[in-house]
């Protein structure tokens, strides 16, 4: 983008600062009081973070406790037959939406996912028909209709050093720094860089002194046949490509990189929640054609959207969300203190 014409945007930013701020303000005084604990899950930035495997983490736990969590979210691109959707890991992206589908298949058995705009009447459903013990909130930081007990706000290191403090549209911030006070938890997302490093960087951020940060990176650990639904370490040192549909692609492929250790044959960038139509899968089968390749790695999210392509194999990535610095237990602790005893 042109330097004149990113700083011309700079007024804009303010004002659309200005006009978010005080919406937040008067959705905070009439904010409901859900009838079980909530912990909300969210981020200051536009685009992807790592909501959707810290949600997971958190039902996850949740179920090992012998507890019940269930996930409440909008559903982005969602289009349920009626409201609120209870999400089963029969449904097809188009109803429910990509990650309210990785999160119902991830979480089988385990937790429930429920998709309505209206969190309070999502809740009240819930508790009609699941009695929880607890809700979590997906992308709920800037939800100010509903209170939480527990904030927690997931920050990237592009968020801590060039994109600080750079609303929209001057940037891809939500809000400005002054809402990072309404947060109980900053979790750190490393996308792979030196936890050290970050930890500097954080120590430089003032509005992040009023609580711990805790550090975390999601690692791919396997690969899954999307058809077979075998899972495999590796590929045999076979070429492939990468194909995403997902914000921050980059960081999926350096992944794929780091996890085989060898570099991708090509990368083939969709938008973010792309659908992968036809036309999709037939660019996919053209690069593949043009680089050699028989293997294409994608992610989860992608996966639950992709449909087999003759003549090749497709590799869902399996990821383990860790904790750094030996805090996974203290953490929880902390999240969970007051809300299931």
């Amino acid at each position: 983008m042109n330097i004149n014409f990113k700083k011309a945007l700079f007024p804009l930013s303010l004002l659309y600062s200005a006009v978010v701020q005080t919406r937040q303000t008067m959705l905070s005084k009439k904010a409901v009081k859900l009838p079980r604990p909530v912990i909300s899950v969210g981020n200051i930035s536009m685009g992807g973070t790592g909501k959707t495997p810290m949600c997971q983490f958190l039902a996850d736990y949740q179920h090992e406790k012998r507890k019940s969590a269930v996930i409440l979210t909008r559903g982005y691109k969602a289009r349920p037959k009626s409201l609120p959707h209870l999400v089963s890991t029969t449904d097809i992206p188009e109803e429910c939406g990509d990650e309210p589908l990785l999160l119902a298949r991830s979480l089988k058995n385990k937790a429930h996912i429920i998709v309505d705009p209206d969190r309070v009447r999502a809740a009240n459903w819930a508790m009609d028909h699941l009695s929880p013990d607890i809700f979590i909130l997906d992308d709920g930081f800037q939800h100010l209709k509903v209170q939480r007990d527990k904030d927690i706000v997931i920050l990237t290191p592009h968020d801590l050093e060039s994109g600080w403090n750079r609303v929209f549209p001057y940037g891809k911030w939500r809000e400005n720094k002054n809402a990072l006070q309404r947060a109980n938890f900053f979790f750190i997302n490393l996308w792979g860089r030196n936890i050290d490093d970050v930890k500097k960087i954080v120590r430089l951020r003032p509005e992040l002194g009023h609580t711990q940060a805790c550090y975390f990176n999601v690692q791919i650990c396997g690969l899954k046949n999307i058809e077979t639904k075998e899972i495999f370490q590796n590929i045999n040192s076979r070429p492939y490509i990468v194909v995403t549909g997902i914000a921050n692609p980059e960081k999926v492929v350096k992944s794929a990189e780091s996890f085989l250790g060898y570099y991708a044959h090509g990368h083939l960038p969709f938008p973010d929640h792309h659908s992968f139509e036809n036309s999709s899968l037939k660019a996919i089968k053209a690069m593949a054609r043009e680089a050699g390749v028989q293997d294409v790695i994608c992610t989860s999210k992608d996966a639950v959207k992709l449909k087999p392509i003759p003549g090749l194999k497709i590799w869902e990535t399996e990821t383990k969300f860790m904790i750094m610095d030996g805090m996974k237990d203290k953490v929880l602790k902390r999240i969970f203190q007051d809300q299931l005893s």
